[in-house]
């Protein structure tokens, strides 16, 4: 398949393909409680980070009787723009059991560029600037939304 600058998002074809996943693992919780009973979908090693922008697709079905009709399509993050939608990312601070700080306080407070860092917190519940052990077995709800 060739390509144009045109054609590409961050590497990767600006079109819809489609989605070849057996048993696709779109995830979509409803709730929160939906979203922490089930295991973590992405993992993050207490020393990294992660970029959502680069897992991020929008799955969708394209009812219509032209040509661009589509079963379980899929577009890569970026691809949305031409349709003048965007990707807002947010936590969502939740606890657990007799927890008295959020495990999404585990991670850096400012998500909006889509990228996720684990990170310590103080005994105040305050999160710091920076990574370490304390953020391990922590799960942090994170919350993308489509907007237009």
């Amino acid at each position: 398949m060739s390509t144009s600058s045109n054609d590409l998002v961050d590497g990767r074809v600006n079109t819809a393909v489609e989605c070849s996943t057996a048993n696709n693992p779109d995830e979509l919780w409803t709730s929160v409680k939906d979203a922490i009973t089930h295991a973590p979908t992405l993992q993050v090693a207490y020393d990294e980070s992660i970029d959502l922008k680069k897992v991020l697709a929008t799955h969708y079905d394209w009812n219509t009787e032209t040509k661009n009709k589509g079963t379980h399509k899929i577009w890569p993050y970026g691809a949305e723009a031409k349709f003048g939608l965007k990707y807002d990312f947010a936590l969502i601070q939740y606890k657990t059991g007799n927890n008295v700080t959020s495990d999404s306080k585990y991670v850096q407070q400012d998500i909006t560029s889509g990228v996720i860092t684990p990170s310590i917190v103080n005994e105040k519940g305050e999160t710091l600037n920076q990574q370490g052990i304390s953020s391990v077995g922590k799960t942090s709800v994170d919350s993308c939304s489509r907007t237009g």
